[in-house]
C-alpha cells in the first residue's frame, strides 16, 4: 500500500530548468508531496531563492521543505580532466543529501546537477539504504 504522502526531492537547474521545475511543483498537491527538499548547485543561489519564494507564495497547509546544495560536477569552461575529481566530489555530496533526506520521489528535468542525484538515489536504493518503499524517479518532458 502506498503512503498518503511522498518525501519529494526536487533538483533545480539554472535558468529555464528552475522555472520549469517550479511550475511543475506549483501544480503538485502540497498535502501529498511533502516534505519537499530542493537541491541546487552550490553556485546557483538564484535557483534556491526562487524556490524559497515559490514556497512562500504557495499557501500550503503542510508546508515542510528544506534546501540543500551540492557542488557542480563541472563548471562552465572547466577542463574534462579536472572534472573527474569535481564529479566525484559532487557524487559524494549528492549521496549525503539523498541519504539524509531519504526521498520516495526524485523530480529532475535535465540539468547536469541531476546526474549525481539520480546516481546517488540508484546506488543507495540498490544498497538498501533507503526505506523499503524505494525511490521513484520523475523526469517531466516539456
Amino acid at each position: 500500500m502506498k503512503p498518503d504522502r511522498s518525501r519529494t526531492l526536487i533538483v533545480l537547474g539554472s535558468g529555464g530548468h528552475t522555472a520549469e521545475m517550479l511550475t511543475l511543483v506549483k501544480g503538485l498537491d502540497g498535502a501529498r508531496y511533502y516534505p519537499r527538499c530542493y537541491v541546487a548547485a552550490a553556485t546557483d543561489r538564484l535557483g534556491l531563492q526562487k524556490a524559497q519564494q515559490a514556497e512562500a507564495d504557495n499557501d500550503r497547509s503542510k508546508a515542510s521543505f528544506e534546501f540543500k546544495t551540492i557542488p557542480r560536477s563541472r563548471e562552465v569552461g572547466q577542463s574534462y580532466f579536472t572534472s573527474v575529481w569535481t564529479t566525484l566530489v559532487a557524487i559524494l555530496a549528492a549521496m549525503a543529501a539523498v541519504f539524509q533526506f531519504n526521498p520516495e520521489l526524485v523530480l529532475v528535468n535535465g540539468p547536469g546537477t541531476c546526474i549525481p542525484i539520480c546516481l546517488a538515489a540508484i546506488v543507495l536504493r540498490a544498497a538498501a539504504a533507503i526505506s523499503a518503499n524505494g525511490i521513484e524517479h520523475g523526469y517531466p518532458r516539456s
